[in-house]
């Protein structure tokens, strides 16, 4: 019978717990977390809000920890606690994690066929996101034809000199975007940094005119890319890259540009991107995924 201090599901948990190679490390394990996680998980879709003693009955934790975890959870914005009643909702802190795994599981499902679609020209295909000052591969349709190069999930490129991160900057804000282009100029080489700053400028006029910008060979000199963002409210964008001699100017302007502008927005009409600010928890899947190789 297990100690009724310990949140229901908390033993499972540690089973769960374990280390690459399978072992269980105890000590990673907070029994704190789970308690406040087993009140979270004690209320139920269409349910009725819950008091004290009905979160002690249904986690089988005391009374005293029960009172404190959701004085907590209240005070942190992921319980609602209603003062006529004496009882308590999820707040909107709790509601906006459901809405952001429930966002990341279904873009890049949904992006899936028209990567597959993109990939049929031959070039790779990717779908990313920023994850600090770098661009992150969370899917990819490898392409016949990208020579020399392979990305994959958890493969990271910069977002200046590429056309997924300069797609990814021209989604921000205004404000947004001179912040972080001023946060990352500080990793340039102040010697090229005019060069970096024309070529960002040419990238934000041609998506005002054409929905797409490109990078020719300015991250890699034999790669050439063009993308464009899946706005919402958090940005994914979607990537078309290939060798410099095969996807040249003429083929991003006459075909891969428009093409994956228009997939772009396809996938943005049939995803809800229900976050406004970004969640990890793919992210860390991704990390771990894959590496980049040239």
């Amino acid at each position: 019978m297990s100690n009724l201090s310990e949140p229901r599901g908390a033993s499972r948990g540690r089973r769960q717990g374990s280390t690459e190679n399978g072992d269980v490390d105890a000590t990673q394990f907070s029994v704190t977390v789970a308690k406040a996680l087993s009140i979270l998980e004690a209320f139920s879709p269409g349910g009725r809000p819950l008091g004290n003693a009905e979160l002690v009955e249904r986690t089988g934790l005391p009374k005293p920890t029960v009172s404190r975890l959701t004085y907590t959870l209240t005070r942190c914005g992921y319980l609602v606690f209603d003062l006529r009643h004496r009882n308590y909702e999820l707040g909107p802190r709790s509601l906006q994690l459901g809405a952001i795994a429930t966002s990341r599981i279904s873009v890049p499902r949904i992006a899936r066929p028209k990567m597959e679609e993109l990939g049929e020209l031959g070039f790779n295909v990717g779908l990313g996101l920023c994850d600090g000052n770098q661009m992150l591969y969370l899917d990819a349709v490898e392409g016949k034809a990208l020579v020399g190069l392979r990305l994959y999930a958890g493969s990271r490129m910069p977002v200046l000199t590429t056309a997924m991160g300069r797609a990814y900057l021209c989604a921000l804000p205004e404000q947004a975007r001179r912040g972080m282009i001023a946060s990352l100029k500080e990793s340039v080489d102040p010697a090229r940094w005019d060069l970096v700053e024309r070529k960002l400028v040419e990238s934000f006029v041609q998506f005002d005119e054409l929905g797409y910008c490109a990078s020719m060979g300015e991250w890699h000199s034999d790669i050439n890319g063009v993308a464009a963002p899946i706005r919402g409210r958090e940005t994914f964008v979607l990537n078309i890259g290939g060798p410099a001699y095969k996807m040249q100017a003429e083929d991003i302007i006459g075909s891969l540009g428009p093409a994956v502008a228009r997939a772009a927005q396809e996938i943005a009409a049939h995803v809800d991107v229900a976050s406004d600010s970004p969640s990890r928890a793919l992210l860390r899947n991704a990390r771990g995924e894959g590496q980049e190789t040239a």
